[in-house]
C-alpha cells in the first residue's frame, strides 16, 4: 500500500480459516463448498425457504463492430442458462 497500512485481508479465506477453527459458523452459498470442498468436522445445511430469482441483463452498444469481449459475452449470454448449470452442478454434488 505504500502508506503504512496494512494491506487489505482476504476475506473470504479468512472467514473459511475462521469457519475451520470450529468455533464458528455461518451461512454461505453453496457454491462456497465447490471452491474450497467440505472438510472434516464442518456440517452444510441447506437452508429452506422462498426461491427467488434475479434477472439480469447484459448491455451491450447498438453498434458494430463489437469489441471481441462484448461479441463473446453477448454470444455466451445468449447461449448459456447459468441458473440450470448452477442446479445442475449442486444436485450432481448433492449439496
Amino acid at each position: 500500500m505504500g502508506d503504512g497500512s496494512a494491506p487489505p485481508v482476504l476475506p473470504v479465506l479468512t472467514l473459511w480459516s475462521h469457519l475451520r477453527s470450529g468455533q464458528w459458523s455461518s451461512v454461505l452459498p453453496q457454491t462456497f463448498l465447490h471452491l474450497f470442498g467440505q472438510p472434516d468436522g464442518l456440517r452444510a445445511i441447506p437452508l429452506e425457504g422462498p426461491r427467488t430469482r434475479q434477472t439480469v441483463g447484459v448491455v451491450i452498444p447498438d453498434r458494430e463492430p463489437l469489441t471481441p469481449s462484448a461479441r463473446e459475452l453477448a454470444r455466451s449470454a445468449k447461449d448459456l442458462d447459468v441458473a440450470a448449470a448452477l442446479e445442475e452442478r449442486a444436485s450432481a454434488t448433492g449439496d
